[in-house]
């Protein structure tokens, strides 16, 4: 599956007239029939013969039917293909340290926000309500504050993100998993 998503990175850089849309579309399709690992050019060919009707597959060899364009998933559903690829792809480590992140932001680091009055005391920090910024400038102020917390927190902080980054996520992509 990460070959899936390495695969529609690069495309995209070789598919200047079909939109890349279209082959999200494909791609979709292809996931969702059971082919994960389907690469353009060799599996199937897109082409836009600038005629105004926009890009179609000229050739398919993959195990499943050829879909018709109606058969195609919409722009909306298929949009979601590269990061549905990217935590389906996750391995268990990744998972599980990116868990360890989202109970530290919800438990230990919003505790320590609120009892240094950095943030309500009826506010919760999560991964979908912060981001690294965020955290950075709360750091910042709690250093000013207390030294000693501000070193802790800083350096759990630090072994989080390069564990995660370390396994190949991307601490803006980190949500909770059910393992």
């Amino acid at each position: 599956m990460k070959k899936l998503l390495l695969v529609c990175a690069v495309v995209l850089a070789w598919l200047p007239l079909c939109q890349a849309g279209y082959l999200d579309r494909v791609l979709k399709y292809c996931y969702d029939n059971g082919i994960t690992n389907a690469q353009p050019q060799t599996d199937f060919l897109l082409v836009d013969n600038s005629d105004g009707t926009g890009p179609h597959i000229a050739s398919w060899n993959l195990p499943i039917p050829q879909p018709t364009n109606d058969q195609l998933p919409s722009e909306e559903a298929s949009a979601s293909i590269q990061e549905t690829v990217w935590e389906d792809s996750k391995p268990y480590g990744l998972k599980l340290l990116e868990n360890v992140y989202v109970d530290f932001l919800t438990n230990q680091w919003t505790a320590t926000c609120r009892s240094y009055a950095l943030i309500p005391t009826n506010y919760t920090i999560t991964v979908d309500n912060t981001d690294e910024a965020t955290n950075i400038g709360l750091l910042l102020t709690l250093r000013a504050i207390n030294f000693d917390v501000y070193d802790k927190m800083a350096g759990e902080f630090d072994r989080l993100k390069n564990g995660i980054i370390g396994l190949g996520g991307i601490m803006s992509k980190c949500k909770k998993h059910d393992l």
